[in-house]
């Protein structure tokens, strides 16, 4: 791949960036979860993006390499689609937890319906 010095500078910029917006990102959801408005356990899911954002726009080999792999020859847009799918991947485990988290709420208003009935019928 022959890098001229405008493709290197635009590159350059486009992983400063990146760095300059996962680090943003990372700060944000440390702060949330100081505040209490994100838990814990959601934070650890939102915490991989900023982080693989930080390993893949501060390693320009690894950057290199996988866009050589997939075939696209501006290295940095390789990050557009590893960052789409990580946002996909994320989805996806929150979609699992409402999932979950529905399924109880329907045991749960299940169970409470049958001991009001109960509670009515003892009361008769």
């Amino acid at each position: 791949m022959p890098e001229s010095t405008v493709t290197t500078g635009y590159g350059n910029r486009v992983i400063y960036f990146a760095i300059i917006i996962s680090l943003a990102f990372l700060f944000l959801i440390i702060n949330l979860v100081r505040k209490r408005q994100l838990s814990e356990r959601f934070a650890l899911a939102w915490l991989a993006i900023p982080l693989l954002l930080l390993i893949f726009s501060s390693n320009r080999s690894l950057l290199e390499w996988m866009a050589e792999i997939v075939g696209i020859y501006y290295a940095p847009a390789i990050m557009i689609p590893i960052m789409f799918g990580l946002f996909i991947l994320v989805s996806l485990y929150f979609s699992v937890k409402v999932s979950n988290a529905e399924r109880r709420i329907k045991d749960l208003a299940q169970e409470l319906a049958l001991l009001r009935y109960t509670v009515e019928k003892n009361k008769s």
